[in-house]
């Protein structure tokens, strides 16, 4: 009956106790899978995938730019799976890739894949798209998304109320008031607003979606 106990449960998670027994316990907490590798990369890496596209979004703290990549690479080994290397000169290591990418505020980078027991010797590639806008994009901002443009029918609209700024002048949180005060300073940027702001205004979302939506486009024609 301990098992059930809020107090108990708080003290196995703290511990990273891991419940061992013949019999299945009685209730089971489940996560989303991001306490051990937060990219999704793992899962398709498991599954000999060749071609890989993940979108990285995880904050960046200054000095641990891409550390789900480098926390990947130590997992790869562990589990015997193979490794990742610098498709552009191969005598590199991934952790210089990593790094470029991360100097010059890349939001593209590709590695290529070797797995161990790939007997035919494929080329694998893993593309990485991070949550940045590519150097010299024009960021305009436009109307929120209707239906009618997800569909095709109407093309976009600038946004005339926000006349003088772009996108990567968003910030605040709640509603679109916010982005001509004060509140505007607050709660991070676009296109990296932190993961505590839960109450992203309606253009903050809809620049996000624009963005989400227009990165990917070069990256798939190739894949």
């Amino acid at each position: 009956w301990l098992q059930h106990s809020p107090v108990i449960r708080i003290m196995q998670q703290a511990t990273m106790f891991y419940y061992q027994s013949p019999r299945a316990p009685r209730s089971v907490y489940l996560s989303d899978g991001g306490v051990l590798e937060n990219t999704g990369i793992l899962a398709l890496l498991q599954r000999r995938q060749r071609r890989i596209l993940a979108v990285y979004t995880g904050e960046e703290s200054v000095g641990q730019e891409m550390g789900c990549l480098q926390k990947l690479l130590q997992m790869m080994h562990d589990e015997d799976i193979g490794y990742l290397y610098n498709l552009e000169d191969p005598r590199r290591g991934p952790l210089h890739a990593i790094r470029d990418c991360v100097w010059t505020d890349g939001y593209l980078l590709e590695l290529g894949i070797c797995y161990y027991d790939d007997v035919e010797k494929r080329d694998n590639i893993l593309t990485v798209l991070r949550n940045k806008v590519p150097p010299g994009r024009s960021l305009p901002i436009w109307q929120h998304l209707s239906e009618e443009e997800v569909m095709g029918a109407i093309a976009p609209e600038l946004d005339e109320s926000f006349e003088g700024m772009e996108q990567s002048d968003l910030g605040g949180c709640c509603c679109d008031c916010c982005h001509k005060t004060w509140c505007n300073r607050c709660f991070g940027r676009f296109p990296a607003p932190p993961t505590s702001n839960q109450l992203l205004t309606p253009q903050m979302f809809n620049a996000l979606c624009r963005l989400g939506y227009d990165l990917p486009a070069d990256v798939l024609e190739r894949l």
